[in-house]
């Protein structure tokens, strides 16, 4: 069973180019709220998922303007030579994983 410590290991030992883009859009959006993304991920609960430990991050505490998520994702992703499925499923995985939730 994995400890804390190597479940925060695997969030930040990056091994593809895709992982650090995400990394960087993760890091910026909450930066641009406020929040440090490294504290977060520090700062979180271990929780048994199907017998099997995960770092449960409390994202959905934590919101963004949805034109500043955009702007933000869009000029990281601008400065990327991949094609462009490959953006597209990084800004997709960056929704569905653990960005803010958009504001009201």
């Amino acid at each position: 069973m994995k400890t804390k410590e190597q479940l925060i290991e695997n969030v930040f030992n990056l091994k593809t180019k895709e992982e650090k883009i995400i990394f960087e859009i993760y890091t910026n959006l909450y930066r641009h709220i406020n929040i440090s993304f490294k504290d977060l991920v520090n700062n979180a609960e271990v929780e048994s998922i199907f017998d099997q430990p995960q770092l449960n991050i409390p994202f959905d505490d934590y919101e963004i303007k949805e034109i500043d998520f955009n702007t933000i994702v869009d000029s990281i992703l601008k400065t990327c030579t991949l094609p462009k499925w490959k953006k597209t499923r990084i800004r997709n995985s960056v929704l569905l994983g653990c960005s803010p939730k958009f504001s009201k």
